[in-house]
């Protein structure tokens, strides 16, 4: 079920570079296609989406599909996520 466009104000935004790639992943005995949000400051967060596919895109946002892990004790569970992703350009790399 789609957020309703109102709440999108109250989710938080985090800033960071997005990277894209391939990983073994240890548990499922494959590749998944990983998404993760790298911070440019000291703050560690830990955003990363797996089996991520694209949904859409144009040039201002994408959209991304994937499932967010959330380990507890001894166990871990699987959560459907979408991110919306829009790009900062003073985050753009230099010479861009």
């Amino acid at each position: 079920m789609p957020v309703p466009r109102w709440q999108l104000g109250s989710l938080p935004a985090y800033e960071g570079h997005l990277v894209v790639k391939d990983e073994y992943q240890k548990d499922l005995g494959r590749y998944s296609r990983i998404a993760e949000l790298i911070p440019d400051g000291y703050e560690r967060i830990d955003l990363r989406l797996l089996d991520v596919v694209l949904l859409g895109t144009s040039s201002s946002w994408l959209t991304l599909s994937g499932l967010e892990r959330v380990t507890q004790v001894g166990s871990y569970t699987d959560y459907a996520q979408t991110w919306h992703v829009t790009p900062i350009l003073s985050m753009s790399p230099k010479g861009n």
